[in-house]
């Protein structure tokens, strides 16, 4: 790579899909209110059981922990020690019950969820209009959607009632940190932000690297894959082509290469500034340190109040971190959502297009001064084309590869609607017409068949 390659490259990129954080919090929401659309009983199960098991797990690891700790230590009838310890017992068999219900139970009640979004997806994707398709921005957005769209609604459901019960949980073990020592809680809230300041730096570059190593990837798969898909067996033996394809394909892992050497140093180093605070000072020196002096140089608290405060201050870390997480997770569902959104609310306008219906018989077909232009292109590629044609006529078009032949057949069919200029048929604009009406007029046959294995009465 050039110095001045190298130069350009040296800059951190945002990731294209940057987007704020109001509009995330309402991707999230959007994607929230679409599941419930199909299943609400469900989600309101799913987030009410993780509530219930995050503030079980908060309430025995703190107070009744502390409860049984003051009564080993202290003058009290080992009757009450048993009872405590079998309301502890019965309390984590309770929630663990709850832990398998909601990973195994919810997993399979998801499982039919997944397939009516899936079934929406496919209905809108076969509405959708062939110009679509050759737009390469969209045509990306609609892979990287429909590959995980089923797992990003899941994946929505599962950490906002993640963040919620967290929350919740959050809120028990807190309150017996402030009964002992508010002092306390400062260590796993600075952790909490430390973490969530560099983990949302850390998957921001994640993201950006994945987006932009996966463009060189995508063009090393394409040189990949000419050589053993069976269509192109005979260009490569017939041809040089191989060398290029060769070439293009270093080129393209020598690029990704490149993208790792930019984003991986900062990662690094983001990842070592957040393990070393997060996981080291705040989490497993800075509490016991703290409490040690209370408990042996102060003397203000007892051995049961150490003992419950430490698990309070590290319950109090691990929610915080899986909150970290979530919102993490929350961040990537809010830049993926807002392809998806975008996906579930395209309107098409050839293929729902409402309108007369051809009357029966054949009509004549005339294009006057029809031009057209795909998208983000500066060239026409058919330009003020006039002709006529009538019923029982036999005309050959006839030009070079990428004459544009195809885009114009696919004109008359209406598969595309015509940049400047005006087809008709029968006296109308073909605009005018129910697009599904008027393309039972026309049978077409193209270069790219498919061959079913049905026939053709089925």
């Amino acid at each position: 790579m050039s110095k001045k390659s190298r130069k350009k490259h040296s800059r951190m990129k945002l990731p294209e899909e940057k987007i704020t954080i109001r509009r995330m919090v309402g991707n999230v929401s959007y994607l929230l209110k679409y599941a419930a659309k199909y299943d609400r009983p469900l989600i309101v199960k799913i987030m009410v059981l993780n509530i219930l098991l995050l503030s079980g797990m908060a309430v025995n690891d703190t107070f009744i922990l502390k409860m049984i700790i003051n009564r080993l230590t202290g003058q009290y009838e080992f009757k009450e020690v048993i009872v405590l310890l079998l309301i502890s017992l019965v309390l984590v068999v309770f929630l663990e019950w709850v832990r398998q219900l909601l990973n195994e139970w919810s997993k399979a009640k998801l499982i039919p969820l997944s397939g009516r979004i899936q079934r929406e997806l496919a209905e809108k994707n076969s509405l959708k209009d062939l110009i679509f398709y050759d737009d390469p921005k969209n045509y990306d957005n609609y892979i990287v959607v429909s590959q995980r769209a089923d797992a990003l609604i899941e994946d929505t459901v599962m950490v906002v009632s993640t963040i919620i019960g967290g929350a919740v949980a959050l809120f028990v073990a807190s309150a017996m940190i402030l009964t002992i020592s508010p002092v306390l809680a400062i260590f796993p809230i600075a952790g909490f932000i430390v973490n969530l300041l560099t983990r949302f730096q850390i998957e921001k570059i994640n993201y950006t690297w994945w987006q932009e190593s996966r463009k060189k990837i995508r063009k090393a798969d394409y040189s990949k894959r000419v050589f053993y898909q069976p269509e192109f067996a005979k260009e490569c033996k017939l041809t040089d082509v191989r060398e290029p394809l060769r070439k293009q394909f270093d080129e393209a892992l020598d690029e990704a290469a490149e993208e790792g050497r930019i984003y991986g140093p900062p990662l690094t180093w983001i990842s070592l500034v957040n393990w070393i605070s997060v996981f080291t000072v705040f989490s497993f020196f800075a509490i016991p340190a703290y409490l040690g002096y209370l408990a042996l140089v102060v003397k203000s608290i007892a051995l049961g109040d150490v003992a419950s405060a430490n698990n309070a201050a590290n319950y109090v870390r691990r929610n915080l971190n899986e909150i970290n997480f979530c919102l993490v997770d929350f961040q990537q569902i809010g830049l993926y959502g807002d392809k998806l959104i975008k996906l579930l609310e395209y309107k098409p306008n050839i293929e729902v297009a409402d309108g007369l219906v051809p009357e029966k018989g054949s009509g004549p077909l005339v294009l006057s001064h029809v031009s057209f232009r795909y998208p983000n292109t500066e060239k026409d590629t058919l330009s003020d084309i006039s002709i006529e044609i009538h019923p029982g006529e036999k005309i050959a078009i006839v030009g070079e590869n990428g004459a544009g032949k195809t885009t114009f057949v696919k004109l008359l069919m209406r598969l595309y609607d015509v940049t400047d200029g005006s087809i008709s048929y029968g006296g109308h604009d073909i605009r005018e017409y129910n697009t599904r009406e008027y393309r039972k007029k026309i049978s077409a046959v193209f270069q790219d068949y498919n061959i079913y294995a049905a026939s053709l009465a089925e």
